[in-house]
This record gives structure tokens, C-alpha cells and sequence, in this order.
């Protein structure tokens, strides 16, 4: 007879077996973190944001990219955008809900990286330009729900790590791309910088204290080595972060910036990584605001998910406010306001996300305001159009005598023009960028009813311009070809007896202010416009100003279509040091807590079950001991982990 031995038991497993047996699913959580005081005292971090691998090779029933995907980058950290927004309230959008990868979904993934990257112009061997509005064709198959805003270092700006935090806690999820420059000489004693090539990666945590400690994790697409047949564990790069003064090669002439550099001076070479280029993903929002006696309030309203970052909320205005133009790299509200006291008319920033109010500087005479997309401002007065520019320092650019008298103005991105209206002329003049050239005159026809307070828009789906009056409850549209010039026509909308004011979204929907309420619009296929009653943004207060936000670039040929915009290759992309993802984070929320304990078990019945509770979130996070399993052996270490925090 054998004799009878004892049985250890790990006491974890005791403690496990009761999680085991009185444990039940619950719903997934997501970890946001943001928190915005100033440009040096910021936390913006992101958990469960995807880390999609670049570097794909063709295998038996694999699908791969071209050249491996050496030069796919910025196609990859855009798909990491995709699928966080399709993991966090937009399933709609490509590649749709995802947390673990099988050969058919890796496969797919493959695929969606290969079609936006034939969009984005990308190629094999030098990897993607500008971009163009691939990202905007993608969005707009699924309502363009999403807006997408591309930031490049131009002249003397360049986005730094600020940006990246500002951009998360307006709501935002954000790709950027650092440039390597390369001294190639001298200027006045300085060193000159060139671009020699960047990488794309997409931001999980921007941090600031102060003006010495501060240090960025993201996402390397081309950290990804070990098996280009499968997607690899999710992991973050950190790099540390110092501000940097540089006169670099800006096109054909020299510029000054004040760069943020990752791990300056510790890669071994004598090149430089700084931080170039922005794109942030934003979920649409309307804003518009209202005189009170009180001041002016902005009324802000978007689809964004709960477990999204969020913006924040109304803002108030002075008492005094004549127009409010968002800025086109999301950095404030700038609210033009009347002179008192003798003063004349001036112009300040209003933080979105702190709400604290800077003054820019005096506009005299100016009465209405818009943003070029290049972040130049244009003013109009009676006969004077003028233009201002931000970098170094707010200054006039350049200004001109107009042969109309001004009542409102606008920019068209498309065509890089300035529009500017006459009511009581019935005349627009418009001008090319920064008023570089004279004005030509567009006479509308003499039956259109002009009167009150105006505004022009551009519909982003065709092309055409829109004219609108608080005098009229229709709006004028627009059409110009090459051969017949402008052809106009009015237009009606559906129960609408007052227009406050207008917008476009990305997709042509028409938002229309009537009787102080947000209404929305969409073609009905035969030349007219049918309303949208199921619309998010539709039924919310709306006054004057009313602005839908919309997708826009600062992208300039002659600076950034050059060969050192093109991407580096993988091996010399990678920097910073790896911060993998805790395992027995099993709700994605960034910790490994007692919250994680009802999905670790879940994951015992197998991934099915796993992720009908929790698809957006990986099974394999419950794997310790790397058999690709989540089973018994696991929960030692899983405890272990918990005893962590």
C-alpha cells in the first residue's frame, strides 16, 4: 500500500480558488489619465492603446507587406489610432473591435495597413510623404465621426511635448513623428541642422514637472524583431525629453525653433531626434457662442465616448466679444474683442483646457477674424484685409486695400484663398494665401437677399462656397468651373426660418444655427437636403459663430516634400527603452488590481469567452509563463502581481 504524503498547495492558489469559485464577469474599464496645468506641469496617459507591428513577412497563409513593411510606419501608428478608436466607441471604424490576434485577424490588420497605405502614397523603399486626406477618406467611409488635425514643424514653430498633452486632454488620441537631423554646417557661428529622415510612433504617456523632468512613452511600430509572422506583445519605448534651441534647413531657407528632443546627446552619433510633426484624432465637435450679460459663453458639444479622453466643458468670454476663431493647431480660442475706454479692438487666447485668458495683441479696426491653416490669422475691417502670423511672436504679415467693403471673412484649405463678403455690395473678393497678390472680384447676381450679420463657408465634399445672412432663412451656394465661372443658386432647408449661422462637417454635412438650436443636414441625392433627426450633435444650443470642427493640415510641398521627410528604415528608427505592458491587466484599464481578478478567471474558459466579455482587451495578458495559455500555472504570478500595487 503506498503510504499517504502530504500535499503542498501554494497559498496563492488557496486564495485564487476562491476568486475562482465566486468570481464573475464584468464590464471592460479604460485607463485615462490627463492632467494639464501649464506647459511644464502636464500628465497625459493613455493605457491599452494598440501597438501594431510594421515589419510583416509573407508566410504560408500569411499575408505580409512590401519590402516587409520597412517603410510603413506611418500607415502602421495610424492604424493604431483606428483600432483604439474602434476599441473605445467608434466599432465602425476599420479594423473594427480587436484585442487578441489570430492568423485571420493579423491577416486582416495586414491588409487595412496595406490599402491606407496605398492611399497615403506609400512607398516600399521611402516611405510615406504628407499623407494627403488618406486619413479623412478612411474616417469618412463610417459618418467621419472622427477628425483628424496633421501639425508640422514650419518656419519658426515646431509642436513639442506640450502639444502632445494639450492634444489628449482636448479629447484627443495622438501619433507623432520625430525627425533625425544631422549638423551640415554652419550659420553665424551656429550649428545648421538637416532633416535626414523620421519615424512615426504614437504617444501612451507625455509628462512634464517642471523644467528638467519631463519624458514620453509611445508606440514603435518598428519594434518588432523577433517573428515578422505574427503580432508581437504590446509594448511602450520611453524617452527621456530636453528642449533644445536649433537653426535647422526649412526648405530653402534657414529657421530658429525651440525644439523637444528625445534622448538628446545619448544614442552615440551626433545626430539629434526632436519631435517634428503631430496628428491628432479627435471626435467631431460643434462650438458656438452667445453674448450674456455675464459675457459671452462657448457652448461645446461632441460624440465623444465615455472611455475617450475628454474635452472640457463651456467657456466664458468677455462682455465685449465680436468674433472667436479655434486656432489650427488646437491650441485655444481666440476671441477678437471690442475696445473700451478708448482702446482699440484687441485680441486674446482663451486655453480650452485650463480656460485661462492671455492677450495676444491690439487689432485695430478689425471686425472679424478666421485662421488660415497654417495657423496665419486674417482680420477684416471696412476696406482692410490684414494678416497676422504667431511665430516668433504675433505680428502683422502683410495687409490689403480691399475694392469692397468687408462684413465677413473666410478661408478655403482646398485652394489656399481668403474670402471676403460685402453684404450691401453683393460682392466677394478673394485673395491668395497670406495676401500674396491682388484681390479678384466676384459679383453675385442682384436677386440674392443680403442682410444682417454674414458669414461664408466652404463645403469640404465639392468644393463649393456658401453664403449665409442672419436677414435670410436661405443660403447661397456657389459653384465655380473652370469654363463658366461661378454658378449660384439658393438654397432651402426643410422647416428652417432663421439662420444664426453655418458650418460644414468633413463629410458635407450642412449644421445650420436656427432659433438658437443645432440642426444637421445631408444630401438627399437629388440636389436637395434632408434632415438628420438621429444626429449627435443636432438639438444642442447654438448661437452665433457656430463652428464644426473639421479635418485640417499646416502641410506645406516646398518644406516638407523633400527627401528628409522620408522614413528611416527600422533599424535606425528604434530608440528609447522598453516598457512592456503589465501582465494581469486583464480589464486594459493600466493596473493590475482586484478589478482584473473577475477577467483573469473569465480567461480560464478559454479566449471566446474572454473577449465576449472583454473584446477589446487581450487574453494573453493572463499568460505568465508563456505557453500562450492562461491556465493554473498562471496564478501564482498573478497574485504576485496584485501583491505589487
Amino acid at each position: 500500500m503506498r503510504p499517504l504524503t502530504a500535499r503542498i498547495v501554494s497559498p496563492c492558489r488557496w486564495l485564487a480558488a476562491a476568486l475562482i469559485a465566486a468570481s464573475a464577469a464584468s464590464a471592460p474599464a479604460n485607463f485615462i489619465r490627463t492632467r494639464y496645468v501649464s506647459d511644464t506641469d502636464f500628465n497625459a496617459e493613455l493605457a491599452n492603446m494598440p501597438d501594431l507591428d510594421q515589419r510583416r513577412a509573407e508566410g504560408e497563409g500569411i499575408f505580409g507587406l512590401p519590402n516587409n513593411g520597412a517603410m510603413y510606419c506611418v500607415p502602421t501608428s495610424t492604424m493604431n489610432l483606428f483600432l483604439y478608436a474602434a476599441n473605445h466607441g467608434f466599432p465602425e471604424i476599420e479594423p473594427g473591435p480587436i484585442g487578441s490576434f489570430n492568423t485571420l485577424r493579423y491577416n486582416n490588420v495586414t491588409l487595412d495597413i496595406l490599402t491606407l497605405g496605398n492611399l497615403m502614397g506609400t512607398d516600399p523603399n521611402t516611405g510615406t510623404g504628407g499623407g494627403g486626406n488618406a486619413v479623412e477618406v478612411w474616417l469618412a467611409a463610417t459618418g467621419s465621426k472622427l477628425v483628424t488635425t496633421t501639425d508640422y514643424a514650419h518656419g519658426a514653430y515646431t509642436p513639442k511635448l506640450s502639444h502632445l498633452a494639450r492634444g489628449v486632454s482636448l479629447g484627443s488620441i495622438v501619433n507623432f513623428a520625430y525627425g533625425r537631423y544631422a549638423p551640415m554646417g554652419t550659420s553665424n557661428g551656429a550649428t545648421v541642422w538637416a532633416r535626414t529622415g523620421g519615424h512615426a510612433i504614437t504617444l501612451t504617456k507625455a509628462y512634464r514637472n517642471g523644467f528638467s523632468n519631463q519624458y514620453v512613452r509611445y508606440r514603435d511600430p518598428a519594434d518588432d524583431t523577433a517573428n515578422l509572422l505574427a503580432q508581437s506583445l504590446y509594448v511602450s519605448r520611453e524617452a527621456e525629453v530636453s528642449d533644445h534651441w536649433m537653426v535647422v534647413q526649412d526648405g530653402n531657407s534657414l529657421s530658429t525653433r525651440f525644439h523637444s528632443a528625445l534622448n538628446y546627446g545619448m544614442q552615440g552619433d551626433s545626430m539629434v531626434r526632436v519631435i517634428d510633426c503631430v496628428r491628432y484624432l479627435t471626435p467631431k465637435m460643434g462650438y458656438s457662442w452667445r453674448p450674456s450679460p455675464a459675457g459671452a459663453v462657448v457652448k461645446r458639444r461632441s460624440t465623444t465616448p465615455m472611455n475617450w479622453p475628454q474635452a472640457s466643458g463651456d467657456l466664458t468670454l468677455s462682455q465685449h466679444t465680436l468674433d472667436l476663431a479655434m486656432g489650427s493647431k488646437l491650441d485655444g480660442y481666440y476671441e477678437l474683442m471690442e475696445g473700451v475706454g478708448g482702446l482699440p479692438n484687441s485680441l486674446r487666447r482663451i486655453d480650452p483646457v485650463t480656460g485661462q485668458a492671455t492677450s495676444v495683441g491690439f487689432l485695430p479696426a478689425v471686425q472679424r477674424v478666421v485662421f488660415g491653416r497654417q495657423h496665419e490669422l486674417y482680420g477684416v475691417g471696412g476696406e482692410m484685409l490684414y494678416c497676422y502670423g504667431f511665430d516668433p511672436a504675433f505680428g502683422l504679415l502683410g495687409q490689403k486695400v480691399l475694392p469692397i467693403v468687408g462684413d465677413a471673412v473666410a478661408y478655403d484649405d482646398a485652394t489656399d484663398r481668403v474670402y471676403v463678403l460685402s453684404v450691401g455690395e453683393k460682392k466677394l473678393a478673394r485673395l491668395p494665401k497670406r495676401l500674396v497678390g491682388n484681390p479678384q472680384v466676384i459679383t453675385l447676381p442682384p436677386q440674392f437677399n443680403l442682410s444682417g450679420e454674414a458669414w461664408i463657408n466652404f463645403n469640404p465634399a465639392d468644393g463649393s462656397v456658401w453664403l449665409g445672412c442672419s436677414g435670410s432663412a436661405k443660403l447661397i451656394r456657389g459653384l465655380e468651373s473652370d469654363i463658366a465661372g461661378f454658378s449660384w443658386g439658393e438654397v432651402v432647408l426643410p422647416a428652417v426660418q432663421h439662420i444664426g449661422s453655418f458650418d460644414f462637417d468633413d463629410a458635407g454635412h450642412l449644421f445650420v444655427s436656427s432659433n438658437e438650436v443645432l440642426r444637421e443636414f445631408a444630401p438627399n441625392g437629388n440636389g436637395g437636403w434632408i434632415e438628420v433627426l438621429d444626429s449627435e450633435l443636432a438639438g444642442a444650443p447654438a448661437g452665433k459663430g457656430l463652428r464644426i470642427t473639421r479635418s485640417r493640415t499646416n502641410f506645406d510641398p516646398a518644406v516638407h516634400n523633400r527627401p528628409g521627410w522620408s522614413n528611416l528604415l527600422p533599424d535606425q528608427a528604434v530608440l528609447g527603452t522598453p516598457v512592456p505592458d503589465r501582465k494581469g491587466d486583464m480589464n486594459c484599464d493600466g493596473y493590475v488590481d482586484f478589478d482584473d481578478i473577475d477577467p483573469f478567471v473569465l480567461a480560464f474558459a478559454g479566449v471566446a469567452q474572454y473577449e465576449a466579455a472583454y473584446p477589446t482587451c487581450n487574453w494573453l495578458s493572463g499568460d505568465f509563463d508563456g505557453n500562450e495559455m492562461v491556465d493554473f500555472a498562471d496564478i501564482d504570478a498573478f497574485v504576485e502581481a496584485l501583491g505589487e500595487n
